[in-house]
């Protein structure tokens, strides 16, 4: 059965994408605000977790009752839904695509620019100008909507945001374990082809190396290629549902 919490004590320990993407938003934000709600499945085989932020879904663990999982996504119909591959190809959802995504480790090969990337890096970062990069690349963003949760979890702690000579960005955006998770990663089209998002990326690898953890991000099919071509290491898959 699935019940809604409030604390992070019942968020099921992991250091998978999703657990920790739950864990890490329940300590951003705790579980009391309506926007942001988090539900465990209870019972003997069941040790799953549940956010809904927003118009999105995330949900890690276990569920062993998939129908109850299932009526619970058509019920509160979020625009994405992200799960581990083996429980969304147990589900069927109406109204929604799916979107195979690939999950990435980020090698970092030979790297001799971590001072020209120190040197080119917005200190402190301008969150309304890494808006304008990620808006110039993705559609259907919303500036309040993003500068909210963005701050917000820059302020806990959570996320790290970096912005290179204005233009460029990524966001590191949570830690699981050993893990950590990066994404928005995007270039405005007038500075494209001088490899600053590649050096950005590498640039965290190497800082993350250092303290012993490893990068990752998740690519879709279009993007497949580019990080492929960079020697990074496809190590998971999953499929995303975006309602049409």
């Amino acid at each position: 059965m699935l019940r809604r919490i409030y604390d992070g004590s019942m968020i099921a320990a992991g250091d998978d994408y999703y657990r920790g993407k739950i864990g890490a938003y329940m300590q951003a934000y705790g579980g009391g605000y309506e926007f942001c709600r988090f539900y465990t499945a209870t019972g003997s085989l069941a040790s799953g977790n549940i956010m809904l932020f927003n118009a999105s879904a995330v949900a890690g663990g276990v569920f062993s009752d998939k129908d109850e999982f299932q009526d619970f996504i058509i019920m509160n119909c979020p625009q994405t839904v992200e799960l581990p591959r083996g429980l969304a190809e147990r589900l069927s959802l109406p109204g929604y695509d799916t979107l195979h995504r690939t999950l990435f480790l980020g090698e970092v090969g030979d790297f001799t620019q971590s001072e020209e990337v120190e040197a080119g890096l917005d200190s402190p970062v301008s969150l309304p100008q890494m808006f304008i990069i990620l808006n110039s690349c993705f559609e259907g963003l919303k500036y309040d909507l993003w500068y909210t949760d963005m701050s917000h979890r820059v302020r806990h702690g959570i996320t790290e945001p970096l912005v290179y000579k204005g233009c460029s960005c990524i966001s590191a955006d949570f830690t699981a374990g050993d893990c950590v998770y990066v994404s928005s990663v995007a270039t405005m089209l007038g500075a494209r082809g001088n490899g600053y998002a590649q050096m950005l990326l590498r640039y965290k690898a190497l800082k993350l190396r250092s303290k012993r953890k490893q990068l990752y991000l998740w690519a879709d099919d279009h993007s497949f290629g580019y990080y492929k071509k960079l020697g990074f290491k496809p190590v998971d898959e999953d499929i995303m549902f975006v309602r049409k």
